[in-house]
């Protein structure tokens, strides 16, 4: 109760919003909305003692106008990004969503069709094209007659031959400049069972308005079906007034705090994370992926709720902070970055709203001078307030300014993601037709690897993606289990005074093998040095890659050959066995080639 009356209203709201509770104005009222188990006593009170002065940030916070004058609009900066991607890609594949369906009873199409339609109608992203005019690029929105939806017959196709080619639809590029954001396709695969498939651009849209979509084509059907009107009301924004209201307040500096913020805060930014890699990190960027899959029970997610309710913090800040420490701990940094995504929907007029308001904010994290975890804790609250406050700010704007050095082979900024979805999506119950949401296997990744979690039915479910080109799954599986381990850790008593350091990481079989590894008969003794070793594998694989470091690659055949040369130096310049060599070098390639010069 203390730490959030100390709160300023903007950080007040942050911490809101970050537990889904959700403050809006309507008939010069304020009103709140929120899950009965977030809405406690102490949140009341807030809210009671603190009304005037939300009701006046609120009030006085600047609106979005709507403007139809013009079917003609800028992007928003996320936008730009999208467009970026698709022109230096050609497919931009990654930014396509799909949203798929099972049914079953019987399915009127035309109903259905009909349905699909009024929801690309109603949201005009749905329906907007991109078009270059006096040299930039323009959100043009189109008008539309009825949504095509082919229907095609799978009777007596297998399972796997049906995957595929759902796999195909979901990947068939968009035309930006003429096609519309939303594609449909029906499978019929018998006369009570079909599979329906949504794949929208991730320009028109993000993972709140999948749920959007699902939630007004289930009104739509059923309304249809009974032959009722359309029961949605109407909107009084489109996307396009809010990338116009992004493009005024960067005009008008009203973000220039904002971008103050981020730029000292992300000061000296290490280019890349130090997670040790299982493969050389190639030239260039690879984005397959695979997903490990992860459940803490009940027992162990009651208890971290606990745990954040006595810590006067969130879920997702307690999750973040224990993140960061596993990261901490496998790299051996305590500087640890990952970014995260937010809804960027703070006012109650964009929550039915489909189009792409997802920004990014960067997390960092410093570990240094082994703290507490609940010393830590209360630094990340802090941390993590402050971004939220701060979130309006373009993640595409923000690395522009930043202009880290560039690299093909990894993603500027960050390279590790973490995300909490505290929202539910509702599924769809149609008069006697049963929807079921499926998931396509996923098989790309936009990063080195992220962390999502979801709560759900009292369990958190946790999805580990990662680049299949830098990481095995064996590596994945076992940073998972850490994680758990590590979170089991933190909710037993007093866990949270435990140093970061002597917080467990090892499952009791992982610590029983390191414990036996000094056990049994002794290991023969290898009486080559290490220099005839490395010739011997030389040998054996001179063309293999031996040592990456940053853009440097050096095979086993290139590095003894350097090493060679500058032992043949060495000698020449009077050096003899058992004479000591002073090196003073930073960790490099070059370091190495020195080490197995003195030992030649």
């Amino acid at each position: 109760m203390k730490k959030l009356k100390s709160l300023n209203v903007q950080e007040l709201l942050s911490f809101f919003a970050d537990n889904n509770i959700k403050l809006y104005i309507k008939n010069n009222k304020l009103y709140s909305h929120a899950k009965k188990e977030n809405m406690n006593d102490c949140v009341r009170e807030i809210i009671k003692v603190r009304r005037d002065e939300i009701f006046d940030y609120l009030k006085n916070f600047d609106l979005i106008k709507k403007n139809s004058s013009t079917d003609i609009s800028t992007c928003s900066y996320a936008q730009k990004r999208m467009l970026f991607i698709q022109q230096l890609e050609g497919t931009g594949i990654f930014n396509h969503l799909p949203l798929f369906f099972k049914t079953v009873g019987k399915l009127d199409y035309r109903t259905l069709r009909s349905a699909l339609t009024t929801i690309v109608e109603r949201h005009e992203t749905l329906r907007t094209v991109y078009q270059e005019v006096e040299g930039e690029i323009v959100q043009v929105v189109l008008s539309i007659s009825q949504l095509e939806m082919p229907v095609i017959d799978v009777t007596g196709l297998d399972d796997a031959a049906v995957e595929n080619m759902l796999t195909t639809e979901v990947g068939r590029v968009f035309d930006l400049a003429s096609d519309l954001m939303l594609r449909a396709t029906l499978l019929c695969c018998s006369e009570q069972e079909h599979l329906l498939l949504l794949t929208v651009h991730h320009i028109a849209a993000d993972g709140w308005s999948l749920g959007i979509i699902g939630r007004e084509l289930n009104l739509l059907y059923e309304a249809g079906i009974r032959g009722e009107s359309c029961p949605l009301v109407p909107l009084t924004l489109q996307y396009a007034n809010y990338a116009d209201w992004q493009r005024e307040q960067l005009q008008n500096g009203s973000l220039k705090e904002a971008e103050w913020y981020w730029l000292k805060q992300l000061e000296e930014l290490p280019a890349v994370h130090s997670l040790p890699l299982d493969y050389p990190r190639p030239a260039e960027q690879g984005f397959h992926g695979a997903v490990h899959r992860q459940i803490l029970n009940e027992v162990l997610t009651e208890k971290l709720n606990c745990l954040s309710q006595a810590q006067g913090v969130t879920l997702f800040m307690t999750l973040q902070t224990a993140f960061a420490v596993l990261l901490s701990r496998y790299s051996n940094e305590t500087d640890i970055v990952m970014g995260t995504p937010v809804a960027g929907r703070s006012r109650a007029e964009l929550e039915d709203l489909v189009g792409l308001f997802v920004n990014t904010l960067v997390l960092r994290t410093d570990l240094s001078g082994n703290p507490r975890f609940s010393e830590l804790l209360e630094q990340t609250k802090t941390m993590a307030l402050n971004a939220y406050t701060h979130q309006d700010y373009p993640f595409d704007l923000l690395v522009e300014k930043l202009n880290p050095a560039r690299s093909l082979s990894y993603n500027p900024v960050f390279q590790i993601m973490f995300a909490f979805n505290n929202y539910q999506q509702t599924a769809l119950s149609f008069s006697e037709v049963t929807f079921t949401g499926i998931s396509l296997p996923r098989e790309l990744t936009n990063f080195d690897l992220t962390l999502s979690v979801g709560e759900r039915e009292g369990c958190l479910y946790l999805a580990w993606e990662y680049a299949t080109g830098l990481f095995n799954h064996e590596t994945v599986e076992r940073l998972a289990n850490s994680f758990a381990v590590l979170l089991a850790g933190l909710v037993e008593e007093d866990g949270c005074k435990i140093t970061i350091q002597s917080l467990p990481l090892l499952t009791e079989r992982e610590r029983q093998r390191v414990l036996l590894n000094g056990v049994g008969k002794k290991g023969q003794i290898v009486e080559q040095g290490i220099h005839h070793l490395f010739e011997t594998q030389v040998q054996r694989t001179p063309d293999n890659v031996a040592v990456v470091c940053g853009e440097v690659r050096l095979t086993y055949r290139e590095l003894n050959t350097r090493a060679n040369q500058l032992a043949g130096y060495l000698r020449d310049r009077g050096l003899a066995p058992h004479q000591f060599v002073a090196l003073y070098l930073e960790r490099s390639a070059t370091q190495l080639i020195c080490l197995l010069a003195i030992f030649k």
